[in-house]
């Protein structure tokens, strides 16, 4: 539409110049708005990647004072869109969710109020999955959280081995069940809302275990597969 509405103006114009014999012909042009369709309430779900936790000004109470991605999306939106164009961002993230606990929020009815009337749904959802799992093997290695270090004991090396041995399969198992609940939210959150609906792909919640570089690289590429 916008093409053929300038197609028309620059046709206008060049008759108009043409038909005057006696020099160039001013012209006023006209400004063409075109309406387009935003999303006016956008809801954000997951953990806390989305809630923003460890960022400064996030409380469990209140997830909309921190730089968090939602926020600074909101903030966006504000600065590029025109002032008459209202928006309400809803942030019902929690921080330490599975994609369990998301799912059952949904087939409860928890997050039906939030929902309703919405464009977007942007979900953040798995981290915690696979952190049970990979936790439990920086915990048996005797990783220190506030050193940096791993600090092995004689206990910790055996536990370590045998749960190197069964990670493969228990990353996998994890996976598996995180694959079957992300179908079931999704046509969990269809079924209440027509807007669009955005997954965003699963992080490696180890990523910043860096003296574990084996583990960090294992799980990088079970994830990235998964992705």
């Amino acid at each position: 539409m916008a093409k053929r509405i300038t197609s028309l103006l620059m046709i206008a114009v060049i008759l108009l110049c043409c038909g005057s014999c006696s020099g160039i012909k001013l012209t006023k042009f006209v400004d063409v708005t075109e309406e387009t369709a935003v999303p006016p309430k956008i809801v954000f779900l997951g953990d806390s990647i989305a809630a923003g936790f460890g960022l400064e000004g996030y409380t469990g109470d209140d997830l909309y004072n921190c730089r968090s991605y939602a926020n600074i999306i909101g903030e966006m939106y504000d600065k590029e869109l025109p002032e008459d164009c209202s928006r309400v961002m809803v942030n019902k993230a929690v921080s330490g969710a599975t994609s369990s606990d998301l799912l059952e929020s949904i087939k409860n009815g928890d997050l039906d109020d939030a929902l309703a009337g919405s464009d977007a749904v942007v979900v953040s959802i798995g981290g915690n999955d696979l952190l049970s799992v990979l936790l439990g093997i920086v915990r048996d290695t005797g990783y220190n959280y506030e050193s940096g270090k791993i600090e092995f004991s004689e206990t910790d090396i055996l536990t370590a081995a045998l749960d190197l041995l069964s990670l493969d399969s228990d990353i996998d198992s994890a996976l598996d069940g995180f694959r079957n609940n992300l179908r079931e939210i999704a046509a969990g959150l269809s079924e209440k809302t027509d807007g669009k609906i955005f997954i965003q792909t699963l992080y490696n919640p180890l990523e910043y275990f860096k003296k574990i570089k084996v583990l960090v690289n294992f799980s990088d590429d079970k994830i990235d597969t998964f992705n």
